[in-house]
């Protein structure tokens, strides 16, 4: 074996050792949620650490830590923008459940739940050309009167098991009519690790344009994935790399 293989090795098996014991699973927050913005908003005032919103998409869980931890950080700063607050409160709103379910707020949540209409939406662009916009998915629109309407439909089963729906109806004057999986994908927990497998967009790097691996410009992908959603502190000298979070799929 030689060294750069013993190396990777030792990394795999000083990540394992590392992680935690069990969690629970939730679905991924879609990449067009306003969740993302508003949490870059408050990474922007260093009530978040950025370094964790590179890759997306986040778990609702995760994402409800990041709001916990922001919370925690705004109440022990001084002359910060009221408008943090409201942003904050409405974060808390949004991930109410996952809050309870982290310890984090008080209140109850279902281990089981199904919700089969989550932020349903009709759109109309008219286009003098055919559009082929940016960070829409691969979308494109056709010459004269575009439609797209939509909804998501999630589910969790005794905190092991997500499920995700986002069919969408995309017509067009010019081009016809046809209903998409925007994306679709179920979810198990086995131990600290999530396994994906279906239809969903990656977002791979720090900024909008520049030095980015992957955005929901392209297609989603069809794929199979297995996550680390919860950052673990590696031991001994590999503390110097911080928190880490890690991904690996196959498409």
């Amino acid at each position: 074996m030689g060294p750069m293989r013993r190396i990777a090795v030792a990394l795999v098996w000083v990540t394992l050792w590392s992680l935690p014991a069990l969690a629970s699973v939730s679905t991924n927050v879609p990449l067009y949620h306003w969740s993302y913005d508003a949490v870059e908003k408050l990474a922007n005032y260093r009530l978040i650490d950025s370094a964790m919103l590179t890759t997306r998409p986040l778990s609702r869980l995760e994402m409800a830590r990041h709001v916990a931890r922001a919370r925690e950080a705004l109440a022990q700063r001084q002359d910060m923008p009221e408008i943090l607050t409201a942003i904050l409160d409405r974060l808390t709103r949004e991930y109410q459940s996952e809050l309870a379910q982290l310890g984090l707020l008080e209140g109850s949540y279902n281990s089981s739940y199904f919700k089969p209409v989550e932020d349903p939406y009709v759109k109309y662009l008219y286009a003098r050309n055919a559009a082929d916009l940016e960070n829409r998915r691969g979308d494109v629109f056709e010459r004269g009167s575009n439609v797209r309407a939509g909804l998501a439909s999630r589910a969790v089963l005794f905190d092991r098991f997500g499920f995700y729906l986002h069919p969408e109806y995309a017509g067009a004057l010019e081009g016809g009519s046809d209903v998409d999986i925007i994306a679709g994908y179920g979810k198990v927990q086995v131990g600290p690790f999530e396994l994906e497998a279906g239809r969903d967009s990656l977002w791979w790097g720090p900024g909008r344009h520049g030095s980015i691996l992957m955005s929901n410009n392209a297609r989603p992908f069809d794929m199979l994935k297995i996550a680390i959603p919860q950052p673990v502190q590696l031991p001994w000298i590999f503390r110097i790399l911080g928190p880490v979070r890690a991904e690996w799929f196959l498409t």
